[in-house]
């Protein structure tokens, strides 16, 4: 079958409703021979927990790859809403079925098309089970855990594209020759390739856009002056363009749009926006001046329920949406300006590489299966469903043209694990505050399985409360008992993302907390519920109540909030069931905010001081009026109460400003009544406080509330939030990775307000961790991915020292240089707690090795990570992430010896940094060249070693040269102290050869920055005469420890590192395995498998004092001979030997060398 014939093969069978005669020929296609074995599932063959949703399980066949078992299936269901509104039934269903169902085999994994009646779409499933074997008296069982299957699906059929199914199976139908295997399928099943095809589209439509917004404001004088007025820049309307289209089409595949009048909600046309364009609802002459900008700004914007929603612009009913997303950016006015984009931006006749027709945003989007139902760790849609456009919108922050790359986006699993450890933390904590008896507390673990299980417990343990056949309830007996007081405590959590990016954190924590109270509803009783609303637990109640009452975020990038806000939106509305009466869309201006998180003008303990009736009075009506905007629909009604809730923020403002300087007047009266009575010196310490207060006092008085970008009020803002509780329950997120040197404007401001963070080096992130504790309330909890550089380097010392004195870290995961990111930012999770740690605290702790481990995380971090005592491993000096078996070694170690660094007295010395190689370093042929020229060159002229010429053991001589003059800070020269243009003439008369050589080179020369008084010279160094001495030196990175000795006067180049000593014991322990087992433990690795050797760390080495130096010497002095000999020499067996005597020299029994080989050997 050829690749033309395998596209329409796809197409006929997935671009039109299920039939089976269409569908067996395409799977026997697909997967080259089954075995027929037919078969059918109906009635009482079914089990009675799922006959409600099933009509029939059909097998057509049987499949092997030669490991792995797959059948065929074809599953009918009974209502056709159960193919979008009963998920986890479907899933359940087929892991019964593959786990051995009546009496038949286990197997490994389904193919299944699930049928709904009446219904023209129709899901073609990967179903793959999930066993976890284990031994039982020297047999092998399988034992089946809870959440039991993974499901991956096709949304195909009349009203589906089949682009994305076409690009993922049409390579398995045209290789006729070999039968896929279960990892081919997998692959075709991959959602990630779906993610990062639709990014790359999405991110080439948003810079067209961009670029022909910029085209029509340069030929519109009068639209370039109202988007300046506005404050509307080209970037953010387009990427906001993008954004409202992509909503619309979400929401199209619901059937909301284009509804005939006295028509349904849902019986509107799937394709709404491409009729659109092909004027089916209207004429027009530009598309998005004509017909998009009154869809957004009139007919989504507008309320007209008084006539059932028509609209007449377009003859048909249109929703009314609200929420803001539809609301003109900067409140342009879209009737009198004419935005005049290009037709062809939206759709063409444009011929693809893949061959498809069109490239513009309608086309492409019309290629792609969107779904509306997001994604869950069990279930995944090969679409775009919400939570990939979340990818694709965190991809797209840092894009503003061509040139950019893009952001860095946390993965699915990395938020779904730390969303459930965060709800696990605060639910446990909450829970030990209640009075409930011992015997019904509700254990860490118990919430654990509320937490993670919840899905299956919905499904699992509501057919068991109604009687249906079940061997035991997923969630414990005390969550069942307790369901109220857990269910109050969701209800009740407060959770902030401070750098909010495209939101995926509080839309996971949204996900996590409806997941844990519809999964408690099935224990709750009428009379838990403290008022009738609390009876509505559909999806959409829970998730409404949880974005007013739970959900904050901040972000300094407004596009970031309007991506955040829509994502909200779109995780409410796939869940809006009152087709009779759509609601609108909550505001969330003041739960989604734009501001610097990491600055703040008010102190924190503003809500704290002194009781003041004014500023209560104020809280009061703030948050009254918060309440009230988050429902409001009517454009007017919004305005004003916006106006008012900025009022209200003036007036909180001015009332701290006045609160603190009657405080602060009050201090500099007290001095200044003190004053008269005291003596001289307090009289001049009082002075100098009574300056200070005086300035403070005056700047008080002119503080203005500075832009949003400038700062950010946390207990104004989000006053209900301090007010009630002082702070956050859980403060979570990914915040941004901004180097230093990008952030020096802000440095002072950062200083004054992170004091006990601040170091001048720290990256961004580092403050970020300083105002999450901060804006937490005692005992909340944050948990942050981000660089682990802190653990280690010097600029994370404060902040080590403040997370393990003032905070009590639960969670370390350490991911090293594994691809986590798109690009390498060596990440890792801490998840802590705000309350000092007490003496015996226990980490757990995790170094992720591999990917697949990252992907699994959940499971990985059960069953691998290790308890780590705090004050052990979390010291001031540094962080590690170590077993404890690991810990006592290293503590071992260095107890057995002195540091290196004391050894040598701190001489670790770099090399020669020229400034510019390819003046001072130069070949044999140019030395010879320079000496015969004029014989003053040889004085000058040093043997020199570049990086590459240093290996473990041996030094290779490259004749490489380098030209050493040094500075006159250094040495006396004949033209030291002289003007530039007299030392140059006598410099020429002393090296003339040497000069003239430099004349090409002048203007680089003159220009770098590593000189010395000269041009000409070398930058000053104090330690010219260490290199001509006997030392050990290495690289300064590699993958092992790469020491060699050097006695023939070597000058080295600036990646190498010397030590001056003679001793050829020392070297043999510095290339041993436990020298470099324990350096690989305190220092920081690189990307690749490289370790830095940095005097930082490698000073830390300990040098135990030989007993016996007469037995490694001999062994050292025989490799040297061997390599110098042979660079190629195989000294194993020498080296195993030191390494035997090394052992003994630090007193290691056999456990520990087993420990330390073992780890070594697969480095």
């Amino acid at each position: 079958m050829d690749k033309q014939q395998a596209s329409n093969h796809i197409r006929d069978t997935f671009e039109a409703p299920f039939e089976k005669r269409k569908f067996v020929p395409f799977v026997k296609n697909l997967l080259n021979q089954i075995e027929g074995a037919p078969f059918v599932y109906r009635g009482g063959t079914i089990p009675k927990a799922y006959r409600q949703y099933i009509s029939t399980l059909e097998r057509i066949g049987k499949y092997s790859d030669g490991e792995q078992h797959l059948d065929i299936l074809i599953v009918r269901l009974k209502r056709e809403t159960s193919l979008e509104r009963a998920r986890t039934m479907q899933r359940n269903f087929i892991a019964w079925y593959l786990n051995g169902s009546r009496g038949g085999v286990q197997k490994d994994v389904a193919l299944v098309a699930f049928v709904s009646p009446s219904s023209a779409d129709w899901r073609f499933s990967l179903v793959k089970m999930a066993y976890r074997f284990e031994e039982l008296d020297g047999k092998v069982k399988v034992k089946e855990e809870f959440t039991p299957a993974r499901r991956f699906s096709f949304l195909v059929g009349e009203n589906e594209n089949s682009h994305t199914a076409q690009s993922r199976l049409v390579p398995i139908l045209i290789d006729d020759e070999n039968n896929p295997t279960f990892a081919e399928l997998e692959e075709a099943f991959n959602i990630e390739k779906v993610s990062a095809e639709f990014f790359q589209e999405y991110r080439r439509l948003f810079i067209w856009t961009k670029e022909e917004l910029d085209a029509a404001l340069e030929r519109d004088v009068a639209l370039k002056g109202e988007f300046e007025q506005k404050g509307i820049n080209t970037v953010d309307f387009g990427k906001k363009l993008m954004g409202q289209i992509v909503f619309l089409y979400y929401l199209q595949k619901k059937g909301w749009f284009g509804v005939p009048i006295k028509g349904k909600w849902g019986d509107g046309s799937k394709r709404f926006l491409r009729e659109l364009f092909a004027q089916k609802h209207g004429d027009y002459n530009n598309f998005f001046n004509d017909i998009l900008e009154h869809l957004f700004y009139d007919a989504l914007r507008n309320d007209r329920s008084h006539d059932d929603h028509y609209y007449g612009r377009f003859n048909c009913k249109i929703p009314f949406l609200n929420g803001g997303l539809f609301d003109p950016m900067g409140d342009y006015n879209w009737v009198t300006s004419d935005i005049l984009l290009p037709n062809t931006l939206f759709s063409n006749q444009t011929q693809t590489k893949a061959g498809d027709t069109g490239d513009g945003i309608l086309d492409v989007f019309d290629r792609f299966n969107f779904t509306v139902w997001e994604e869950e760790p069990l279930e995944k849609e090969v679409a775009v469903d919400p939570e990939m456009l979340g990818k694709v919108f965190e991809n797209l922050l840092e894009v503003r043209d061509r040139k950019s790359k893009g952001a860095f986006y946390t993965p699915r699993e990395i938020v779904h694990y730390m969303c459930q450890e965060s709800l696990i933390n605060y639910l446990d904590t909450a829970t030990q505050t209640l009075r409930v008896s011992e015997t019904l507390r509700v254990s860490r673990d118990d919430i654990a399985v509320l937490v993670r299980q919840g899905a299956l417990a919905l499904q699992h343990d509501a057919a068991k409360e109604a009687g249906l056949k079940r061997k035991e309830y997923v969630l414990p007996k005390t969550v069942r008992q307790q369901a109220a007081v857990l269910d109050t405590a969701l209800k009740n959590i407060k959770i902030c993302d401070p750098a909010i990016g495209s939101g995926a954190f509080p839309v996971g924590m949204l996900h996590e907390i409806v997941q844990a109270r519809r999964a408690l509803g099935t224990y709750l009783q009428k009379s838990d519920f403290s008022q009738k609303s609390d009876f509505l637990r559909t999806p959409y109640q829970l998730k409404r109540h949880a974005i007013q009452e739970s959900i904050y975020g901040v972000d300094i990038d407004p596009g970031a909030v309007d991506i955040a806000k829509l994502r909200l939106w779109l995780s409410l509305v796939v869940d809006e069931e009152e087709i009779e009466n759509i609601r609108p869309l909550p505001n969330l201006d003041y739960k989604i905010m734009c501001g610097n998180s990491l600055i703040e003008l008010i102190s924190p303990e503003f809500l704290t001081i002194t009781s003041n009736q004014e500023r209560s009075g104020l809280i009061a009506t703030l948050k009254e009026a918060k309440s009230k905007l988050f429902n409001l629909t009517n454009p007017t009604q919004k305005r004003e109460t916006r106006d008012e809730i900025e009022r209200l923020i003036q007036q909180l403002f001015v009332n701290y400003k006045e609160t603190r300087i009657i405080t602060l007047q009050e201090k500099l009266d007290g001095l200044t009544r003190r004053g008269l009575f005291a003596d001289a010196k307090l009289k001049r310490a009082d002075l100098k406080k009574q300056r200070m207060l005086t300035a403070e006092i005056n700047e008080l008085k002119n503080l203005q509330l500075p832009a949003a970008a400038e700062h950010f009020e946390w207990r104004i803002n989000f006053s209900e939030v301090f007010q009630a509780q002082g702070g956050f329950d859980v403060v979570i997120g990914n915040p941004p990775y901004v180097r230093h040197e990008r952030i020096k404007e802000q440095k002072p401001a950062l200083q004054k307000m992170h004091p006990a963070v601040y170091q001048g080096t720290a990256d961004l992130y580092v403050y970020f961790y300083g105002q999450g504790i901060n804006i937490l309330h005692k005992d909340g909890f944050l948990a942050f991915i981000t660089g682990n550089k802190f653990m280690r380097a010097g600029y994370g010392k404060k902040l080590r020292q403040f997370l393990a004195t003032k905070t009590t870290p639960q969670i370390l995961i350490d991911f090293g240089d594994l691809p986590v990111f798109d690009a390498t930012a060596y990440p890792c999770i801490v998840v802590t707690k705000n309350a000092p740690a007490p003496a015996d605290n226990i980490v757990s702790a995790l170094t992720v090795q591999t990917v697949p481990q990252i992907e699994q995380i959940t499971h990985v971090m059960a069953q691998q990570a290790w308890p780590m005592p705090q004050q052990k491993a979390l010291t001031v000096a540094g962080w590690r992430l170590e077993p404890p078996q690991v810990l006592n070694l290293l503590d071992k170690l260095r107890d057995a010896g002195t540091p290196l660094g004391e050894y040598v007295n701190g001489r670790f010395y770099y090399g020669i940094k020229t400034g510019y190689n390819k003046a001072f370093v130069i070949d044999r042929a140019t030395r010879d060249r320079l000496i015969a020229e004029h014989a003053s060159s040889a004085e000058i002229i040093k043997p020199f070693l570049r990086g590459k010429d240093v290996k473990r053991w041996q030094v290779t001589f490259a004749e490489q040269y380098l030209i050493k003059i040094e500075s006159s800070q250094n040495a006396q020269h004949p033209w030291s102290g002289k003007t530039n243009q007299a030392a140059e003439k006598i410099f020429a008369q002393t090296y003339p050869a040497i000069h003239a050589h430099f004349q090409q080179y002048q203007q680089q020369l003159i220009k770098r920055y590593d000189q010395g008084n000269y041009f000409w010279e070398l930058r000053a160094c104090t330690y010219w005469q260490e290199f001509e001495q006997p030392k050990i030196i290495y690289p300064d990175i590699a993958k092992r420890n790469e020491f060699a000795f050097d006695n023939d006067a070597y000058y080295l180049v600036n990646t190498l590192y010397l030590m001056p000593t003679n001793k050829m014991w020392l070297l043999g322990i510095l290339n041993s395995k436990i020298t470099f087992w324990f350096y690989t433990k305190i220092s920081t690795q690189i990307r690749g498998g490289f370790v830095r050797f940095i005097a930082q760390y490698v000073s830390q080495i300990p040098i135990p004092a030989p007993s016996s130096p007469n037995l490694i010497e001999p062994l050292v002095t025989r490799i040297l001979a061997a390599k110098k000999a042979n660079p190629a020499a195989n000294v194993a067996a020498l080296e195993a030997e030191i390494d035997q005597l090394v052992y003994q020299l630090y007193g290691l029994s056999a456990a520990e060398i087993v420990l330390i080989e073992a780890q070594v050997n697969t480095t």
